[in-house]
């Protein structure tokens, strides 16, 4: 009977230990778990705070400064007989469609992370609601000689159908605006049309390439999102400042990864020739064949009526990817220039959209 007991006391132990042990993992796991995802939600709202940041540091590469009273004379003088446009060329040039990367440290920023930050133009991709007529139901320009913007749309498509991964990409779009009521409110809506619905998040927003990917310019994709714009003012492109998968639409040198003093250098030789006010069929070989490596003559027919004579971007679209630990938040933006007025209350650029991608 004693032997009984002492047995049915070992084994209630062995039951008691198994059980403080389940609990003990259990609640070892939970509470791994719950620092692991308290860890992740705290980098997350990092990240997202540091992809909002890379916005305001576009838009400070955005505005032109004033001279710094305190700088060498000569350095303000050399400034001051820059004009506007140039200056804002000469910050735009070397960044333009590219990735600029920033490693952030604690001891020096406050954060361990790391931001990459593209400025695009919307002002130098086509504007499908200005080329569409709405009310009439065709293009504009349509059955004319001279400025037939629907046999314009259409030649300069057939150089980027097969890199969207669709067939017939005109008469798509062509079908599908002829649908609407009335102007696009995002260049998204395309989404709509069937072929175009499986577009991924890669091929709808424009990613800058890099050195790792070793990427060859002419087999890389036409981006939907780096071709259209709802944006801008007009019908007409920024020749300067054209987004890269338009590069693609006219046949020129796509963008590539360079060093940036490099191109800082190359920049400095573009500011030397750059006219506010440009005649692009005498202007465009000097000016703008050694950036895209195409002469004027070899551009499409009829592309000439799309570039706009006058350098006055007002619409620009930055991708910020902001990377705390193993996460990243990414997010695209359409900013508008500001009115003089509200440029002089410190607001130079208003945040139109914001898409989390």
């Amino acid at each position: 009977m004693k032997n009984s007991r002492e047995g049915f006391i070992l084994i209630l132990t062995l039951i008691l230990t198994s059980l403080m042990i389940i609990i003990a993992t259990q609640v070892y796991e939970q509470a791994t778990s719950y620092f692991v995802f308290s860890k992740m939600a705290v980098d997350r709202e990092k990240a997202k705070a540091l992809a909002l940041g890379g916005i305001q540091l576009a838009i400070s590469q955005l505005e032109i400064e004033e001279s710094d009273e305190e700088a060498p004379a000569k350095a303000n003088e050399k400034k001051q007989k820059q004009s506007p446009e140039s200056q804002l060329l000469e910050q735009l040039l070397p960044v333009l469609n590219r990735w600029q990367i920033y490693e952030l440290t604690e001891g020096h920023d406050d954060i361990d992370g790391t931001l990459q930050l593209c400025i695009m133009c919307e002002d130098g991709k086509l504007n499908l609601n200005k080329v569409y007529d709405f009310e009439k139901k065709k293009f504009v320009g349509e059955g004319q000689a001279d400025g037939d913007m629907r046999v314009i749309t259409e030649r300069l498509l057939k150089n980027v159908t097969t890199t969207l991964g669709v067939k017939n990409a005109f008469e798509l779009v062509a079908q599908f605006l002829k649908k609407q009521a009335g102007p696009l409110e995002d260049i998204t809506q395309l989404l709509l049309i069937k072929e175009l619905s499986t577009l991924t998040r890669r091929s709808l927003f424009y990613e800058p390439p890099t050195e790792t990917q070793q990427d060859k310019p002419k087999e890389r994709p036409a981006y939907l999102m780096d071709l259209f714009t709802v944006w801008t003012p007009d019908f007409t492109v920024e020749p300067w400042l054209l987004s890269d998968s338009v590069r693609a639409l006219f046949g020129l040198k796509r963008v590539t990864p360079e060093d940036p003093k490099k191109l800082r250098d190359q920049t400095k030789e573009f500011i030397k020739k750059f006219k506010p006010s440009t005649n692009w069929q005498q202007d465009w070989n000097a000016l703008l064949k050694p950036l895209y490596g195409q002469e004027f003559t070899s551009l499409p027919k009829g592309a000439k009526l799309l570039f706009r004579s006058k350098f006055e971007p007002t619409t620009f679209s930055v991708l910020s990817y902001g990377k705390i630990g193993a996460i990243t938040q990414r997010l695209y933006a359409i900013l508008v220039k500001q009115p003089a007025k509200q440029k002089e209350e410190g607001t130079s650029f208003a945040v139109k959209k914001l898409y989390w991608l």
